[in-house]
Order: structure tokens, then C-alpha cells, then sequence
């Protein structure tokens, strides 16, 4: 059994190994002076020792949380799938919509 330390270590490092290369100097500060393997590993370091300052409590309730967030996120597919065709399409076509209003703030 895989546990929660180690997957939430193996995210972390997922999503800083996603960052966008071009970016990378952005992220990576002290690049000059330590590999990228050495800094990443730094981090790794230092978010193992912030995991192990977390009350159980804290970890308990994120779990928690996480489990009802999953359990609203099925609930919202089962009603989604519920809604005619014609209902899925404008809510489609709404976020479309959307999509391009919020990209236009930018």
C-alpha cells in the first residue's frame, strides 16, 4: 500500500517537473549554483520535512475533504448525464462562451 507521504511527494514533484522549460529560470532561482536535479531534490526534502510538521488531524480532515470533493465531482457527472442532449449541448456551448470572456480579461 502506497502511502499518503509518498503520493503527495510524487505529485509535488510531478507538477514541478511540468513546468514549461521556457519558465524554468522563473522557477529555478538558484540554477546557477545547483543542478536541477539537486534543486528538485532540495524540494522534495523540504516538503517531507512541512508533511511532517502537519497534525494527523490536518492530514484527517484533508483526506476527508478530498473524498467529498471526488463524491460531489460524480454526482455533478451523474446529473449532467441525466440532462437531455439538447441541455448538454447549451451548457457546452455556455462554457464556451465563457472560456472566451475569461480570455479576453487577460
Amino acid at each position: 500500500m502506497i502511502k499518503s507521504k509518498e503520493i503527495s511527494i510524487t505529485f509535488c514533484i510531478l507538477m514541478i517537473l511540468s513546468i514549461n522549460k521556457a519558465h524554468a529560470e522563473e522557477f529555478l532561482p538558484e540554477k546557477e549554483f545547483l543542478s536541477e536535479r539537486e534543486y528538485f531534490e532540495n524540494i522534495e526534502k523540504e516538503y517531507e520535512s512541512y508533511l511532517s510538521e502537519i497534525p494527523k488531524e490536518v492530514r484527517t480532515e484533508i483526506i476527508d475533504y478530498r473524498k467529498k470533493i471526488i463524491s460531489l465531482n460524480k454526482q455533478k457527472i451523474i446529473l449532467y448525464n441525466k440532462l437531455s442532449q439538447e441541455s448538454q449541448k447549451f451548457l457546452q456551448k455556455e462554457e464556451e462562451f465563457k472560456k472566451k470572456l475569461a480570455f479576453d480579461k487577460k
